[in-house]
């Protein structure tokens, strides 16, 4: 069990606790200190039979968790973020629902993000994600989940060229190895933290240039493989290449690139203009600056703009997304611009689908408002 921590002496602390309180007693749990000042090493110090913990300087997350899986001894590998806390029985879930499905590399207990639920470990369901690699970033938040050691060894860890996006990004590898397996399991409480990794990430842009990487580096991996699985899912590391640089020319106003790289995109991933749920995520993860009313509104009506297929599925709810903005605003002319351009034909079923993405995103938008907390101690993982 690895645990990373960076200026959080009092929220590792109350991590800390929550793992040693485990029903599962069967666990090594190694805490990795990445470069704190504040006194992490002290205060953790009484628990220093009970513990692994090693400093180490500021190199970000994804190398603090590699220190941890190289230091780890277990068959089974499971991460918690220093402001998360665990349940009692997660360990106990993870490792038995991994033990009754032996072909799964990794276990999650909130697949979509959805916390919540007493789903039993025999009930779990397995997924392969190899037929639409993208969609192994809704295994969930990253506490949620463990995956066997050797498995996350195999795919190289963790990515340390990345500033953002590092569990998703292993998330994508791990799929090509094997299935996961989900159950809707309430074993975390997460925090989304005032001040984090994840906030300060957005801002500078790091999402945007995360996604980039990780397909290039996904590319790479296929094309040295060569073999016909592989080629069958270039297409799709491509795909995920082009709407990575669609977003990015999105954030620099570019809408005429944008239109390109989502053209492309749409043509590699031919079921992305039906996924209004990955590009809302996409858009409200990765933009800089998405907080400001009036960016959100310039980017949604350039991406609706941009987008290839206005009847489609990801169009449609790109302009209806707009055009609510544009009214909350008060700009009126725009978005009455965007609704007489609505195609009529179709609104039934687009709204049957979309409910439940509209359901997702409402529960995610109360999770983080349940579970939104200020540190204690500094404001993140990484160094400013």
């Amino acid at each position: 069990m690895i645990l990373p921590t960076y200026q959080r002496r009092e929220l590792v602390k109350r991590a800390v606790a929550s793992v040693l309180a485990q029903t599962h007693r069967d666990f090594e749990l190694i805490v990795v200190d990445d470069g704190s000042t504040d006194g992490t090493g002290e205060a953790l110090a009484p628990l220093a039979d009970t513990i692994r913990y090693q400093w180490q300087p500021n190199g970000g997350v994804a190398a603090a968790r590699n220190a941890g899986l190289r230091l780890a001894r277990g068959s089974i590998v499971a991460f918690l973020d220093s402001d998360d806390r665990w349940l009692r029985e997660h360990l106990a879930v993870v490792v038995e629902t991994l033990s009754l499905h032996p072909a799964a590399v990794l276990v999650s207990t909130c697949p979509m993000f959805r916390i919540g639920g007493r789903q039993l470990p025999e009930n779990g369901r397995l997924v392969d994600h190899r037929g639409w690699l993208i969609g192994a970033r809704g295994a969930g938040f990253f506490p949620c989940t463990a995956a066997r050691t050797e498995d996350v060894r195999a795919v190289g860890g963790f990515n340390e060229r990345l500033h953002a996006g590092v569990d998703g990004d292993l998330f994508v590898r791990l799929a090509l190895r094997g299935p996961f397996v989900t159950l809707q399991r309430r074993t975390v409480l997460p925090q989304r933290t005032v001040g984090s990794l994840s906030d300060r990430a957005r801002r500078r842009g790091h999402y945007l240039e995360a996604a980039a990487i990780s397909a290039e580096t996904l590319i790479a991996e296929l094309e040295r493989a060569g073999d016909r699985d592989s080629n069958a899912l270039l297409e799709q590391a491509k795909g995920a290449a082009r709407l990575a640089a669609g977003l990015r020319a999105l954030s620099e106003a570019d809408e005429a690139t944008a239109r390109s790289a989502f053209e492309e995109a749409c043509r590699l991933l031919r079921s992305l203009s039906g996924n209004s749920g990955l590009i809302a995520a996409r858009l409200e993860k990765h933009m800089p600056r998405w907080h400001e009313p009036e960016r959100r509104l310039g980017i949604l009506t350039m991406a609706t703009a941009a987008w290839p297929d206005r009847r489609s599925d990801v169009g449609r709810y790109l302009r209806a997304w707009a055009f609510l903005v544009g009214l909350r605003l008060r700009r009126l002319r725009e978005a009455a611009r965007l609704a007489r351009a609505w195609p009529v034909a179709g609104t039934t079923g687009f709204c049957w689908r979309v409910a439940p993405v509209l359901g997702r995103r409402v529960r995610r938008r109360a999770l983080e408002r349940l579970y939104r907390g200020r540190e204690d101690a500094g404001v993140g993982h990484t160094a400013p």
